[in-house]
């Protein structure tokens, strides 16, 4: 690798991770997060939960997605890890989840093993599928 490759993945990095994206209006305060646990055990309690803070909804673009060939993909990332009930993710380290396929009580991130739930304030950004994908 070149130093001009170096400064691409940097570059895509920086994109991905560290730019500001939108403010949403979901998540949970930390306080209520007992409560949001009993909600998903409701939802179904076979899947494990990941409650996390400082997080970002990345909106994958595509080529299949953009010509609406392909549903819209949605992963939820964030920087640090509350609790995470598997022990798959240490405290305070960071997550990223596979796509989203359900939402519920605005904080509550359903993917295909796990419930994510999102606590305090956070961010939307667009993503490219390739970079995405490329970090993990």
């Amino acid at each position: 690798m070149d130093n001009y490759d170096y400064i691409v993945v940097i570059a895509k990095l920086a994109k991905a991770f560290k730019n500001d994206g939108e403010t949403v209006g979901f998540g949970c305060e930390e306080s209520s997060l007992p409560y949001q646990i009993n909600i998903y055990r409701k939802i179904n309690g076979s899947k494990t939960y990941c409650a996390a803070k400082a997080w970002c909804l990345w909106q994958i673009q595509s080529p299949l997605i953009d010509s609406g060939e392909h549903p819209e993909v949605i992963m939820l990332k964030a920087d640090h890890v509350i609790e995470d009930e598997l022990g798959r993710f240490p405290v305070g380290g960071w997550v990223r989840s596979s796509p989203i396929l359900a939402v519920y009580d605005n904080c509550i991130f359903e993917t295909g093993n796990t419930f994510y739930i999102a606590v305090g304030e956070g961010m939307q950004k667009q993503i490219s599928a390739e970079d995405a994908s490329s970090f993990f």
